[in-house]
């Protein structure tokens, strides 16, 4: 779907609760988007990124995401990335300070069923699928459309390489219940 004339690319919401907020972004990061001006505005304890609605981001996107990185990161104690997009999960491999000190709590893993010819998403989670993940030896998983075995479809070491290099962990009590409400 292209966005109609002068609609946004990229649509953020901000949803906050006490010393927690959650930037939610959909859409394309490009030049458009103002890093340093949307870092300046995190103001909180933790911050927290959700990433699932990311469907692109340009070489000059990158930029403006680390300027906005840099820039949110002296604002808060704590930045979680959650929903991260395989997309996203790219440039966390690729780009150095992509997340800054952020850490990954969950992502989006492509998989792959030849059965039936479709291609899904699983989400996984570090502290649930951390064996997993640490051993970079993904599962294979019922297709949701057909319940034949659907493979995971990427290089393990090469999908998995940002995340395995962070500690498991678990979300504060905290931002687990303000992500649940």
């Amino acid at each position: 779907m292209i966005p109609a004339e002068g609609a946004p690319k990229l649509a953020i919401e901000k949803f906050a609760d006490g010393a927690i907020a959650c930037l939610k972004f959909s859409g394309t990061i490009d030049e458009s988007f103002d890093g340093k001006k949307l870092g300046a505005t995190a103001g909180c304890d933790t911050l927290v990124l959700d990433l699932g609605g990311v469907k692109k981001i340009s070489s000059f996107g990158i930029r403006e995401w680390v300027d906005f990185v840099t820039t949110a990161t002296k604002q808060v104690r704590s930045m979680i990335l959650i929903e991260c997009t395989p997309k996203v999960v790219d440039q966390l491999n690729m780009v150095a300070n992509f997340a800054g000190p952020g850490k990954v709590f969950s992502f989006y893993a492509p998989y792959r069923c030849d059965y039936c010819d479709t291609d899904s998403r699983v989400l996984l989670q570090v502290d649930r699928d951390w064996d997993a993940i640490k051993s970079m030896k993904m599962p294979e998983r019922p297709c949701p459309s057909c319940s034949e075995a659907q493979y995971f479809d990427e290089d393990p070491s090469t999908f998995c390489s940002y995340i395995v290099n962070q500690d498991r962990f678990e979300l504060e009590a905290d931002v687990a219940a303000f992500l649940s409400s």
